[in-house]
Formats: C-alpha cells, structure tokens, sequence
C-alpha cells in the first residue's frame, strides 16, 4: 500500500476510534441521564418521593412515621433516622422545579429546630448557581440532582423506564458514532491527498522544442455570434427536504413516549403516526387523560397530538380519541 493510503488510514481508525470511545462512554451515559430525568420528572410527586425514600432506605435510613411530612412543613420534608441521629429529605419535583437560595435557608433552620445532624435535597428540576454555592459550603446538607440523581435511583426503578433510557441512548450514541467514523473517513481521505501531493516526485524538464517557423498570416475569419453566445448557467440541484422526524422533534417524540409510558394505569404508548399518539391503558381513560395532556403541554410542537386510548385487553370499554389542545 502507497504511504499516502496507508497514512490516511491510520488517521481515519485513530480519530474514529476516539470518538466512538468518547461517545459510548459518556455522551451515550449522559443521554441515558438526561432521558430518565425526564422519566422522573413525568411521574407524580408521590411516584418520585417514594423512589427517594427507597435511596435512603438503602443508605441505611428509617423513615419516621412512614415518610409523614413535618408538622408545618411543606409534603417534600421528610424525617429520616439513622444511627440515632435525625436527617431531613426536602424533594423537588417536575421540570418546573426549582431550588433557590431560600429552600437551603429554610432547610437550615429545618435543621435546627428539629435536631437533624444532617439534611437531603433530592430534585429533577434546575438547582440555582446560589443555592449550589450555599449547599456546597454547608457540609450537612447534600444535593441530589442531574445525573448523580439518576445513578442513585436507577437500580429501584421499574425495569421499563430503565430499558427505555438505556435503549434510547443506545440508539443515540449509534447513530453519532455512524456520524463521526464518516467525518473520520473524510478526514483520512483529505490527509492521504495531502500527502500524495507533498511526497509526489518533481516533474523532469520538458525537452527543448526547436523554434517554429514563422507561419503565413491569418485571413481574419467574422466571429460567430452564435459560438460567442455564453452557456446557460447551471441551476443550482434542489434542496433535499428535511426530515421532519430527525433532530430535535424526534428526540422530544421519544420523551413523550418515555413519560407517557411511566404514568400509572398505562401499559405502552407509541407514536402510530406524527399526528397520533397510541397510549394503551391498564385502567380507566378518564384517570389517566389529565397526566397525558399535562406531559404534551410542556412540549409546543405535540400539544395538539391526537390521542388513541386503547382499552385494557378483554375490556368492555370502546377505543376512544381524545385531543388535548386545538390549534
């Protein structure tokens, strides 16, 4: 094999390799991350706290009062024992949610009115730069957020929602390694010609030409205007349309399937065309509506989705269609 070829295809294996490492590593485990937040997120505030409570049960915690919340705190406080000492756990539910500097303030006080040595935020939505700053400076008080959150319940969670996030990233991290061994590929071809070019042999001195004899002057000839008329210019090749279920609207496509198959009383959803959502149920429709329509309403582009609600197998209940916004 030339050098030039051989070269190219060093570069192209090395970059390819590195990037398929890196992407199944860790951007593949961070997707899986961000995709089962966004189940924990779509599930009921109870759903998610018990699975918190599980976490610390696991730690070696006692939950007093089987996870009654304080007199006169908010229901996301939460007594735990261990050892004799006392901790609070303070959860923080859905997207929306937010802790600031003012929830750490008022677990602080938390703590010392009630004697706890040690406190818990556990939460799926955004954690403010202040309140980070003052959780990290308190040494008592931990938090429980992003893709640590994940790791910590992702053993206790049902097996669905695991194989969901992890199949999802999968199928992520798949398609950007398929992506950058082309891009590696292109690279090794344009170093392979770059070097062709840089260890190519100099060209030998043409030989000397004898001197032409000098020929009989031309009898001008009119110019064609025909010959003299310039080509058309090329039109340019139509855009490829794009495909409206990559990129963005996809990936929002598969949190909805993911959130709406989490919820209680749902046994599968799946998406039966762009426009329609299947959601086949375990209970009643009615129940279950409001929990859909509140997951479609956090994303613009599916909240007027047509909804298919499949009864229960052996059901006398009938199939029915449902829209949750009208445009």
């Amino acid at each position: 094999m030339p050098f030039h070829w051989l070269l190219a295809t060093l570069v192209a294996v090395a970059l390819g390799s590195a990037a398929s490492a890196w992407l199944w590593l860790d951007l593949r485990r961070r997707h899986e991350a961000d995709t089962g937040l966004a189940a924990l997120g779509a599930m009921r505030w109870r759903e998610f706290s018990r699975f918190v409570l599980d976490a610390m049960r696991h730690r070696g915690y006692d939950v007093e009062g089987d996870g009654q919340a304080l007199a006169g705190a908010q229901q996301t406080d939460f007594v735990l024992q261990r050892g004799g000492k006392r901790a609070l756990l303070a959860c923080r539910h859905g997207a929306d949610a937010r802790v600031d500097a003012r929830l750490v303030h008022a677990l602080e006080n938390a703590l010392l009115a009630n004697g706890a040595t040690a406190g818990v935020v556990a939460t799926t939505g955004h954690v403010e730069p202040g309140a980070r700053a003052s959780l990290a400076a308190q040494p008592k008080l931990e938090l429980l957020s992003g893709r640590r959150l994940w790791r910590e319940l992702k053993p206790l969670l049902p097996e669905t929602v695991r194989d969901e996030a992890s199949d999802a990233a999968r199928r992520h991290a798949a398609g950007r390694i398929r992506l950058s061994w082309l891009g590696a590929i292109a690279i090794g071809i344009v170093v392979g010609l770059v070097a062709r070019g840089a260890y190519a042999p100099a060209p030998l001195d043409p030989p000397p030409v004898a001197a032409p004899s000098m020929p009989a002057p031309a009898v001008p000839v009119p110019a064609d205007p025909i010959a003299e008329t310039p080509p058309p210019a090329p039109q340019p090749a139509p855009a490829a349309p794009q495909d409206p279920l990559t990129g963005e609207a996809a990936f929002d496509r598969s949190q909805v399937t993911l959130a709406v198959a989490a919820l209680p009383g749902v046994r599968d959803a799946a998406w039966a065309s762009e426009s329609t959502l299947l959601v086949s149920l375990d209970g009643d429709a009615d129940e279950v509506l409001p929990d859909i329509c509140g997951i479609l309403e956090q994303y613009e582009a599916l909240r007027a989705s047509r909804l298919q609600l499949q009864p229960p197998p052996g059901s006398a209940q009938r199939v029915r269609f449902r829209q949750c916004r009208v445009f």
